[in-house]
């Protein structure tokens, strides 16, 4: 999964990019054992992020690393909500502070 994120960040390199899973399909099809390397996502309590391919957005010397920034979180929450409360899959644009 963190090689998808990769290639994204090498094609869109002042993008932030990220990836999220359904905690519910996460908790019910990873092993116990394995559920370990996801951890709450920054934008809604029911999804997850990979750690593994976190830490690929962490290390990335282009990504912008908006997930720090508490504003910009808001507005994508307010912007993904509905998406993420339907389970509908979807990406977006946001321009912001720019």
């Amino acid at each position: 999964m963190a090689s998808i994120i990769d290639v994204l960040t090498q094609k869109y390199p002042e993008a932030d990019i990220g990836f999220i899973l359904d905690k519910k399909i996460m908790t019910e099809n990873v092993f116990e054992s394995e559920q370990s390397r996801y951890f709450e996502s920054y934008v809604s309590e029911d999804y997850v992020s990979d750690r593994h391919v976190f830490e690929s957005i962490v290390v990335s010397e282009t990504n912008p690393k908006l997930y720090q920034d508490s504003e910009f979180l808001d507005q994508l929450k307010a912007i993904a909500g509905d998406y993420l409360k339907n389970k509908t899959s979807f990406s977006t644009d946001i321009s912001y502070k720019g």
